[in-house]
């Protein structure tokens, strides 16, 4: 999911979901955004008009996560995408999904937290050939990456941490 910007990101998974889709792979990649029209390797879903605010958006992503297996966080090696966060991988987790992304920028360093990580395209084929291999280490690795998530990346006490902020 992302804005256009995301395009050239998004790029990375074509020629894996292409080899997935001409084997004849149980797969489909639906993207949040991203591109205005839909490819023979992935299809749009969009968003409703009333759900493009931040908290909306969150409930709205929230309402229709069963309609995912997994999630992908794919990033082109540029310096720009090389300072960006890991806020794909902290919303993904919160939504319970297993997460592939790319081994780069904000991602490298969290395969520890239950994120598969993949560099090249037959990276990304092998990440998502053994997912749909293993749909139970699919499940375990959610829960690592959720734990990770409540436990490091999120505040325990609000009211402390706004209180530490004003002092």
């Amino acid at each position: 999911m992302g804005s256009s910007t995301h395009a050239e990101d998004a790029e990375l998974l074509r020629e894996p979901f292409e080899r997935l889709i001409a084997e004849e792979a149980p797969i489909a990649l639906e993207t949040v955004g991203i591109s205005e029209r839909d490819e023979p390797w992935r299809e749009r879903f969009d968003i409703p008009g009333d759900k493009t605010n931040y908290p909306a958006f969150v409930a709205w992503l929230l309402d229709n996560r069963d309609r995912w297996d997994l999630a992908v966080a794919p990033l082109a090696p540029t310096a720009f995408n090389e300072h960006k966060s890991d806020l794909k991988f902290l919303e993904y987790s919160m939504l319970g999904l297993p997460t592939v992304a790319s081994d780069f920028g904000p991602y490298r360093g969290h395969g520890q937290h239950g994120l598969t990580l993949a560099r090249t395209p037959d990276d990304w084929y092998s990440a998502l050939r053994s997912v749909l291999a293993a749909p139970d280490a699919l499940a375990s690795a959610a829960t690592t990456a959720r734990s990770y998530v409540e436990s490091e990346r999120t505040l325990t006490d609000s009211g402390a941490w706004i209180r530490a902020i004003l002092n």
